[in-house]
């Protein structure tokens, strides 16, 4: 799981928690915005399909976890924003 979520990078699992949760590749890859624009076509593709790979395999609740408790050089408004994801997945 943390090799899948470091191929995605923090920050971009989070932004686009919902985005890899419930969309197909396709999509994923065209909702990068343009501040993502620096990265390249393929590496979009590699992200979306790493993230996506932590949902299939039923590991996003251990990698909301793993930010909010366990992850270095996570800053607070990462660490809430793992939080309240969580909150979500375990009303659900």
């Amino acid at each position: 799981m943390l090799r899948k979520l470091r191929t995605v990078g923090i920050s971009t699992f989070l932004k686009y928690y919902f985005v890899f949760k419930y969309y197909p590749q396709a999509k994923c890859v065209a909702a990068f915005d343009e501040e993502d624009a620096a990265i390249s076509p393929e590496s979009r593709l590699t992200k979306t399909n790493a993230a996506q790979a932590i949902f299939r395999q039923d590991w996003h609740v251990a990698a909301l976890q793993y930010i909010r408790d366990h992850a270095r050089k996570v800053d607070a408004r990462r660490n809430q924003e793992a939080a309240w994801l969580l909150q979500l997945e375990s009303d659900v």
